[in-house]
This record gives C-alpha cells, structure tokens and sequence, in this order.
C-alpha cells in the first residue's frame, strides 16, 4: 500500500513537516500575538510529539531568538536549536508549561551556528546536562567560531544583534556527517547536511512506520523560499 505524504507549514519558517495523509489538514494558530509567551499550552503543540517552544516571530521568548522545536521521542526529549542565549529561561519555562521535566531534555540538535540559532546551547546545556549535537563545520564555529567566521560582526553592523552581545561558545558532544543516523527511541534520525546558508547546515529527518518529519531550519522556509 503506497502511503501519500503532504507537506506542511505550521506558523515556522524553519520547520516543514511530512505525515501520512488522512484528509487531515492543520489550521494555524489565530489571534492576537502575546507579549512574551503565549499562554495557551495546546497551541503551541504542532503535531504529534512536536511543540514550537521559542520564537522571537512569534513573542514566545527573546526576540532574537529562532524557532526553537520541542521533540518527545518516547524516552526522552530533545531540542531542535536552541536561540540566541538571551533569556534562555523562557524556553526552559515554556517546556515545563508543556508538562515535561526539563531533566528529560536529553539532546539538542543544532542545524547551524548562526547565532539565533545556537548561541542558547551553552546556557541549556548547563541547565540540562543535554548532548550537543552538530555537523563538523558548525561544531567548530560553536566551540571557537570569531565573529567574523559566526557572521556576527555584519549582524551587529545592522542592528539585529545588540552591539554587546558576545556569542556564548560551547563544545558540542557529537558531531555528524551527512547520512549519519541517530537513534531517539521511536524514532530514527537522519542527518542531511546542505552547504548554503551556513557551510555545513543540516536537517534531521525524523522517520517511524508511516510517519516523517524534516526540521529544515533556514535552509527552507515555509513560503518555499530557499535560505
């Protein structure tokens, strides 16, 4: 039996989703934008084991900050990116408002070194004793990357970082190739490293029985758009 797949945005413009096609559709979010973090727990549950728990876009944590993704993966959880490392406790509040125990947070998957994305890993990492997990060239930038090398200096040019801010470097724990598979309880993930918006940017493919999900991070956003 062929299972179809339908792709689908759910208010990211990193995150696109593939799952079985049961004539199903989901509707985005409507209503007023909170102030910091929105305060209906459901609504920012995506998909089945998926919840959105930092986004500047969206006021649920710093303003810089990415989309940070939430995966329950059955024995634990783990973390798609992590923001800017400002303010980090609002990511950590938002996954306890979720029901979970921060000390489930098991790994956080960085897609690449930007600092909205990656510039969180440190403080979680201390609050979760998580393992870090990067490509080779984006573990690199983590751990020592300058501000020139992180694009850091451009950004603070045009005001998207303040002029103070100072990227938080932490040595991640694995680093992965393109092709590499991680096993997260009922899930496998694989690694898809595609060079353009940072050198070694990755997606992680989630895959169980009739059932997928690629976080793409900037390397495709939900309009199509190639980053």
């Amino acid at each position: 039996m062929d299972i179809k797949f339908t792709a689908t945005s759910f208010l990211s413009r990193n995150l696109i989703l593939f799952h079985r096609d049961e004539g199903k559709y989901y509707k985005k979010a409507e209503g007023n934008l909170p102030s910091r973090r929105h305060e209906d727990n459901d609504a920012m549950k995506i998909i089945e084991d998926v919840y959105m728990v930092g986004s500047g876009q969206i006021r649920l944590s710093n303003p810089v900050d990415c989309h940070v993704y939430l995966v329950d993966y059955g024995e634990g959880l783990a973390l798609i990116d992590a923001g800017v490392g400002l303010e980090t406790e609002f990511i950590i509040e938002n996954v306890r408002e979720e029901g979970y125990e921060v000390k489930d947070i098991r790994y956080l998957l960085l897609t690449h070194c930007h600092a909205d994305h990656a510039g969180g890993c440190k403080r979680i990492k201390e609050l979760t004793n998580c393992k870090v997990v990067a490509t080779e060239f984006e573990a690199t930038l983590l751990e020592r990357g300058t501000d020139e090398e992180l694009g850091l200096d451009v950004a603070k040019r045009s005001g998207i970082y303040p002029e103070n801010y100072v990227f938080p470097h932490c040595r991640p724990d694995r680093v992965v190739r393109n092709g590499e598979e991680i096993e997260l309880g009922r899930y496998r993930v694989k690694v898809i490293e595609v060079p353009g918006h940072s050198k070694g940017s990755a997606c992680y493919l989630f895959s169980r029985e009739g059932y997928r999900m690629l976080f793409s991070s900037d390397v495709v956003f939900f309009d199509g758009t190639i980053g």
